[in-house]
């Protein structure tokens, strides 16, 4: 067969084939037939992007048009299409279309209807055959008609367009919750979410204000933005009370310690705390301080509604409340003008006082003193002493043995002598000093007899002091006395007795 013949043949076959196909998407694509002979038929949307609202009915055009190699051909393609609400397309009616090579293009009308429940969004549809027809020549030639690469329309479904005059719901809500005080003590960060009615022209997403941070200390109005595809405008706030600084507080005690920087007794440190901004929730008032020690301490602390909290320390607190130690003998005897020391101690604040003085010995006889020592805290100690102050009696002198061993003429002047020292050794010239005598025994104890006073008697019973031989003598007159041992008593004004024996033969 002739070239000429075969391609009759084949446009006859193709026309056929064009008309009978299937379309599973809009309208059936083009195809060619391959090895020499070429026959397209292509349909071509005039609109790439259809714009329908939810639940309308719209009109909108197409083109098929061949590529010049088709003598004469009917095209049947559909006019009325659906999108059910689960994206489903389907097609009814149709309209046959003539081409040939003068006429290659031809307009088309068509409906689409949606489903009032179908989604917004975009349904994109190909333009495709579901079969390739094959032809064979006498010579056993194939010629092969196939799908051309396929054109789509894409159907962009809206919302329905409705009334909206009702701004979005702005949300703010920060990075976590306050504490119980409704306050926060760090940095902030709100973040803000909206929503548009039901029903209404939708949100638009980037219209939502961005996150804003708190930093600085105060009460703050947090506010957000959202739109609406309508225009309208809606604003939500948050209060954020933010106080990143702590109380302030000090301390002080009841009172003022003493000029040397202790405290006698107890002593109670107080606090005040202050805030400015959330203001103090708690904080020590007080701290007693009760025991003994030196550079004591009391620490009070303060916290305010925002959580924050400081502590000060009272430096420095003394306290002694116990009262110096005095070593001093009590109910001694000294000798006059007799070096006596006494000594204090204090083993915490010190002594403000003398740590060591002396007893007066400078009076004979009984005596009392007070001894009084202070300490740097002021604790104040009295002691009171009594004792006996004593001239240095040395013994009596000749010529009465002070063994006792003496022995005079009955009748005769017996002086009785002796000196008195202070502590010292000085003489003692003023002492007042008396003399009495008993008889003891009838009895003498040994055969001497001593040597008498030729002076006269001394008349009462005072001694009189010799200062030539610093001596206080008495001249005893034993006239009268029968014989026998007497017992001779020296009593001194500063309360001690002295005894000496003699007999009297």
């Amino acid at each position: 067969m002739k070239k000429t013949g075969l391609r009759k043949m084949l446009h006859r076959k193709a026309l056929s084939a064009v008309t009978a196909l299937a379309i599973s998407g809009l309208v059936p694509a083009g195809f060619a037939i391959a090895g020499e002979l070429e026959i397209n038929a292509e349909l071509v949307a005039s609109s790439m992007d259809v714009y329908v609202e939810q639940g309308e009915t719209k009109s909108f055009n197409f083109n098929v048009k061949s590529d010049g190699n088709v003598t004469d051909a009917d095209v049947t393609v559909p006019t009325k299409f659906a999108i059910s609400a689960n994206g489903t397309f389907t097609s009814s009616d149709s309209t046959t279309v003539k081409l040939n090579d003068k006429d290659m293009e031809k307009k088309v009308s068509a409906v689409i209807k949606v489903d009032p429940n179908l989604q917004a969004g975009k349904y994109t549809f190909n333009f495709i055959t579901d079969q390739n027809v094959t032809f064979t020549n006498n010579n056993q030639k194939e010629a092969k008609l196939e799908n051309k690469k396929p054109d789509s329309i894409t159907f962009v479904v809206t919302k329905k367009l409705v009334s909206d005059t009702t701004a979005p719901v702005v949300t703010a809500t920060p990075d976590r919750a306050p504490n119980a005080n409704g306050w926060y003590n760090q940095d902030v960060t709100v973040s803000f979410s909206a929503v548009d009615e039901e029903g209404g022209s939708g949100l638009v997403p980037e219209s939502v204000s961005a996150p804003a941070p708190v930093s600085e200390d105060g009460i703050h109005t947090v506010t957000g933005t959202a739109k609406d595809k309508a225009g309208n405008e809606g604003s939500g706030s948050i209060t954020i009370k933010l106080d990143k600084t702590a109380p302030t507080i000090s301390g002080s005690a009841d009172r003022e310690a003493n000029e040397h920087g202790w405290y006698n007794k107890d002593v109670t440190v107080t606090f005040e705390a202050e805030d400015n901004l959330s203001g103090v929730a708690d904080y020590t008032r007080s701290v007693p301080l009760t025991e003994e020690g030196k550079d004591q301490s009391a620490r009070g602390t303060a916290v305010d509604n925002a959580g924050n909290s400081s502590s000060t320390e009272v430096l420095g607190i003394n306290i002694d409340k116990t009262k110096p130690v005095i070593n001093v003998e009590d109910g001694g005897t000294y000798k006059l003008n007799q070096t006596v020391t006494w000594s204090a101690s204090d083993e915490l604040s010190g002594l403000a006082t003398a740590a060591t003085g002396t007893i007066d010995t400078t009076k004979v006889g009984p005596q009392t003193q007070t001894i009084t020592a202070t300490d740097n805290a002021g604790n104040t100690r009295d002691v009171t002493i009594s004792y006996n102050v004593e001239y240095n009696f040395g013994e009596v002198l000749q010529p009465i043995n002070k063994d006792g061993s003496s022995v005079f003429k009955a009748g005769s002047t017996v002086p009785v002598k002796f000196q008195l020292t202070d502590s010292k050794g000085a003489f003692i010239s003023t002492a007042n000093a008396t003399l009495r005598y008993a008889k003891s025994s009838n009895q003498v104890f040994g055969d001497s007899v001593e040597a008498v006073s030729t002076s006269a008697a001394t008349s009462g019973n005072l001694f009189r002091y010799d200062a030539s031989s610093k001596q206080y003598i008495f001249n005893f007159s034993t006239k009268g006395l029968t014989g026998g041992t007497y017992q001779i008593t020296i009593t001194l004004d500063d309360g001690t007795t002295h005894k000496v024996v003699i007999g009297l033969k």
